[in-house]
């Protein structure tokens, strides 16, 4: 199928992403000790190689039919990764945080990318390709969670008590 110039370049710049941010992965999996931070690396690669093959797909001129991504959960269940435990002692602390930060980068580049494409396939594809990402993130913000290596701050009961009762007298008017 002939796709809008738009869309052709924005699989360019999400390509050559990948090519990087796969490179990158397979580093951090090499380097990893905890196994089940090793196992959504290695997730996370297998997903993105899909992902660059959706893209070449829909890059062919002379493809027609409907692509789509593969779906997470099939992934994870042939890496059984709700059977790996992680470790209590985390020394993979830095890698961590980089792979949640690239995870959630990916997921927003992809969605407001998905935003601007024209062909339906094109931003059906992209569209699940931010969501696969965000689960990433998760998944990583969950075991950085676990491991005490975050900070998140709350508003007080009077802080949001005091918001909700701006914007009634807001709306009510």
């Amino acid at each position: 199928m002939q796709l809008p110039s738009i869309d052709v370049g924005l699989m360019t710049e999400h390509l050559a992403t990948h090519k990087g941010v796969i490179h990158k992965l397979r580093n951090y999996y090499n380097q990893v000790n905890d196994p089940y931070l090793k196992i959504l690396i290695y997730a996370q690669i297998i997903i993105m190689e899909d992902h660059v093959k959706v893209m070449l797909t829909l890059l062919d001129p002379s493809h027609n039919q409907w692509v789509q991504v593969i779906p997470l959960e099939q992934v994870f269940q042939q890496l059984n990764v709700n059977q790996i435990q992680p470790v209590k002692e985390g020394s993979d602390k830095a890698i961590t945080l980089e792979v949640h930060s690239t995870s959630k980068l990916l997921a927003n580049d992809n969605f407001t990318s998905a935003s601007m494409m024209k062909n339906d396939n094109v931003k059906q594809v992209h569209y699940d390709m931010a969501m696969q990402q965000a689960n990433f993130e998760k998944l990583y913000s969950d075991y950085i969670k676990n491991r005490n290596w975050s900070v998140t701050t709350r508003a007080g009961k009077d802080e949001q008590l005091k918001v909700i009762s701006h914007f009634q007298d807001m709306f009510e008017n």
